[in-house]
């Protein structure tokens, strides 16, 4: 197939639309490393990851006036991955963001094999599990 050809004012288009996409993540970027670099965070509080959104978890606060109140956390770029179940050091911000700081140690793990082979952390802490199925209609 051949490339398509475009005009120069198709070109300098696209070039614009993407140095504008640049500019709006870099500007992103910069605000949220101010957010969480900033004076404008509270005290650390631990929490348990009830959710995980790629590059944000849901937190639920387990002590202090905010005790299972939910927030959004981003993540430090020096932690480990984290799962949901996993018990967190994290700080509030303004807006009901935070940012998680620490993970606490995992007493358990549940896992599951990737594409590779390899095992990948699926929940942590896992206290109970309760495999329910139905009698009928009957299995194939």
């Amino acid at each position: 197939m051949a490339k398509r050809q475009l005009n120069r004012r198709q070109n300098w288009r696209i070039e614009k639309i993407q140095e504008e996409r640049a500019t709006r993540a870099a500007r992103r970027e910069s605000r949220v490393v101010e957010e969480l670099e900033g004076g404008d965070l509270g005290p650390e509080q631990t929490g348990l990851v009830i959710a995980h959104f790629g590059v944000q978890v849901e937190v639920e606060a387990q002590e202090g006036e905010q005790s299972g109140q939910v927030f959004r956390c981003h993540l430090r770029a020096n932690l480990p991955a984290l799962v949901t179940g996993d018990q967190v050091v994290w700080r509030p911000g303004n807006q009901g963001i935070g940012v998680i700081v620490a993970q606490l140690p995992r007493h358990s793990e549940l896992c599951r094999p990737d594409t590779r082979g390899q095992l990948k952390p699926v929940a942590a802490n896992v206290d109970m599990i309760v495999i329910v199925f139905a009698p009928l209609p009957e299995p194939h």
